[in-house]
């Protein structure tokens, strides 16, 4: 009989998945068998949708690569919200 992963574990599995890292380098670092990685992932796959799930992986994927961080791209996504309603918009974006 297996035994259930601690959901410690399981997190960090999600984490990595979704800052791009693969599926080797997430067993490595939480210890677990690549199997492990894998049948994690798929259960919260499968329980975000697939759709949303790669949505979600590509834009953490794109925030580490721009060196932001989660908190820094919703700052900045007020900010434009808040210059958007009150009339100021980027040049760039009109076109």
């Amino acid at each position: 009989m297996t035994q259930k992963i601690p959901d410690y574990i399981e997190r960090n599995v999600i984490q990595g998945w979704l800052l791009g890292k693969s599926r080797d380098e997430i067993a490595i670092e939480c210890s677990i068998s690549t199997g492990s990685v894998s049948n994690i992932i798929k259960k919260f796959v499968d329980n975000l949708g697939q759709y949303d799930a790669e949505t979600i992986r590509e834009l953490a994927i794109q925030i580490k690569k721009a060196n932001l961080t989660p908190k820094a791209c919703a700052i900045g996504f007020r900010v434009n919200k808040l210059l958007d309603n009150i009339g100021i918009t980027n040049e760039e974006e009109k076109l």
